[in-house]
């Protein structure tokens, strides 16, 4: 629903200014949460465990692949969507609006489906973070959040499924690389690291 209604301003703008739009979105649903958790869960919600039956999927390995297995069930839908005529669609959009309107496309409703779709992903994520940070509260869900993760995309290459996992897995991985392993590493190719040490919250 809230991709839907982010969609129908969306169909106005393009590049930088419909993310700019939807940065926007961000601050108003973000206002709205601060208000209702204010008024009715100051200190946010709490998430009950992850669990499937008798299975505790709520913490270490066990969340990990329950993590790995949901991205893979959604990587391998979108794929198939991909080889549909939804996705050929929303190809065609990508590639030219103008020309996929004189084809016969209808513009508004695949953009509008685009933006369902994209929402439908971007709320179980939503979902299973919430699991992985314990909570849902205004603070989890910040703008530096979806920085990072259009930070993901942009590495990764927009428009791969691919490249969309591989920037996530870099953006996630590397703060750990650079505090964990990169002091040791300078030290052993002979670099004085001592500054890095020193800095390493920083960088």
């Amino acid at each position: 629903v809230v991709g839907l209604v982010a969609g129908l301003p969306g169909l106005r703008f393009r590049g930088l200014y419909l993310l700019m739009a939807s940065l926007a979105l961000q601050f108003i649903v973000g206002s709205a949460t601060q208000r209702y958790q204010a008024n009715y869960h100051p200190a946010g919600l709490t998430v009950p465990l992850m669990r499937i039956g008798s299975l505790d999927l709520s913490q270490g390995r066990s969340l990990f692949f329950a993590l790995l297995v949901i991205l893979a069930i959604i990587y391998a839908m979108v794929g198939a969507v991909e080889r549909t005529g939804v996705g050929l669609a929303w190809r065609a959009l990508h590639e030219s609006e103008l020309a996929a309107a004189i084809g016969g496309l209808d513009v508004v409703r695949w953009k509008l489906y685009a933006f369902a779709a994209s929402g439908a992903i971007t709320a179980v994520a939503g979902s299973l973070f919430a699991y992985l940070a314990g909570r849902a509260d205004s603070e989890t869900y910040s703008l530096t959040l979806s920085i990072t993760i259009l930070t993901m995309i942009f590495i990764g290459g927009i428009g791969s499924r691919l490249g969309a996992v591989l920037g996530a897995v870099i953006i996630t991985a590397l703060p750990y690389v650079l505090q964990n392993n990169l002091a040791n590493w300078l030290d052993k190719i002979g670099v004085h690291s001592t500054w890095y040490s020193s800095n390493e919250s920083e960088v």
